[in-house]
């Protein structure tokens, strides 16, 4: 989950908070007291134990909470679409200033060639410019790995032939 600048909607003070932070801290722990003072004085509306339906397959679920809408197998996936819905939101209210900074952390330095040393902007992790440049590279590879394998193999020969 992305931690953002958020601005509280009660005090209109800054915090730090994630896609569905709406009120500061201490805004969110003075709503939660009227919250809780409301639902102790009025009665419940549904039974904890009690079966209701659920909103997005229709199966029949046992209440384990007052606000619960989802049963066991729907409720993550629900709480996750929410999540996306709202962070998406938030995305397109905001695009202007984090477009910037990512486009910015996506970008590849400019590259030198190992073989000409010309400036080139790579497309993974090349190392030439171009394909000419590769073959150079390749090559020269491959004498630095399997040239002393080959001198020996070489010395062997002319020493087997003496013998």
């Amino acid at each position: 989950m992305a931690i953002y600048d958020r601005i509280c909607r009660a005090c209109g003070r800054d915090f730090q908070g994630g896609p569905r932070s709406w009120y500061c801290p201490n805004c969110r722990k003075e709503r939660k007291k009227e919250r809780d003072a409301k639902c102790r004085k009025e009665p419940q509306k549904r039974k904890l134990g009690s079966t209701d339906i659920c909103k997005n397959c229709g199966e029949e679920y046992i209440v384990v909470s007052g606000l619960q809408m989802y049963c066991k197998e729907c409720q993550p996936i629900m709480h996750a679409e929410l999540d996306r819905r709202q962070s998406l939101a938030y995305y397109h209210t905001n695009k202007e200033e984090s477009n910037p900074k990512r486009n910015a952390a996506r970008r590849v330095p400019m590259r030198k060639c190992a073989v000409c040393g010309q400036l080139f902007e790579p497309s993974s992790q090349q190392k030439t410019c171009s394909v000419e440049c590769r073959r150079i590279w390749f090559r020269d590879l491959n004498r630095t790995i399997y040239g002393k394998r080959h001198r020996w193999k070489i010395k062997r020969k002319k020493k087997d032939g003496e013998d």
